[in-house]
């Protein structure tokens, strides 16, 4: 069972969601237009698996037991053709890897990476009630697909979590600030320096792109609207 879709947002609603991450005041027209089209492409998302993965959360009205929760960014689903067309930029063999999203939210992009062949998905969140509403998505999916039993969601904190000694595949919808993202990044290359295996970082609206070079990692790909990077040697 595919669980890609193939209406994609284009460049233009790419430039829209960088502005609804750090948008103040009254909605825009092109706010408005957005809005509607990530309406649909939730709706066609979550009805055809019949889970709860859309919507804005706003993390202030969440349970964060973090001191980094001031640093988060609203959660935003990945657009389905967005999340394949990233992933498609990655120069390493994904198969057998493991996929971990920080800031998975409610976790469709750990749904979405069941049709890359991933070994184990791993979805780290720090918001309490997203993390149960993925884990309860998850529980819902595996009586459909005996693939789900790949993922496993934490309620964690991105700059804490132990990382696995293992190919890895991360992967990043702008979920936080340069604060906790240049934490992360750190933290990724110190854990790579450990244990020299394949890694790769996958970073959709890299609007800190420069917490990951300045901390030794290199772009390998760039597109319109996300950046692949390694670390550095």
């Amino acid at each position: 069972m595919s669980v890609l879709l193939s209406n994609g947002p284009g460049e233009f609603f790419g430039k829209v969601v960088r502005k609804l991450r750090t948008a103040i005041g009254f909605p825009s027209e092109d706010y408005k237009r957005y809005l509607a089209y990530k309406a649909d492409v939730d709706s066609r998302f979550d009805d055809h698996l019949g889970l709860d993965t859309g919507g804005i959360q706003r993390l202030h009205d969440l349970t964060i037991a973090s001191g980094n929760s001031r640093f988060g960014t609203s959660h935003i689903a990945s657009d389905p053709a967005e999340f394949a067309a990233a992933l498609g930029s990655v120069d390493i063999p994904i198969e057998g890897t493991t996929f971990i999203d920080l800031g998975s939210g409610k976790g469709r992009a750990l749904i979405l990476a069941l049709d890359f062949g991933f070994a184990r998905i791993i979805g780290i969140e720090f918001a309490r009630e997203l993390a149960e509403i993925a884990q309860a998505n998850v529980a819902r999916l595996k009586s459909q697909d005996d693939r789900a039993a790949r993922i496993e969601v934490f309620c964690d904190d991105a700059t804490t979590f132990d990382l696995p000694n293992a190919p890895t595949i991360f992967y990043l919808f702008h979920p936080f600030d340069s604060s906790v993202m240049r934490l992360v990044a750190k933290n990724a290359r110190a854990s790579w320096q450990a244990d020299m295996r394949p890694m790769r970082v996958v970073y959709v609206n890299p609007q800190y792109l420069s917490d990951w070079t300045d901390a030794g990692w290199e772009i390998v790909a760039r597109e319109h609207y996300h950046v692949v990077l390694k670390p550095t040697a």
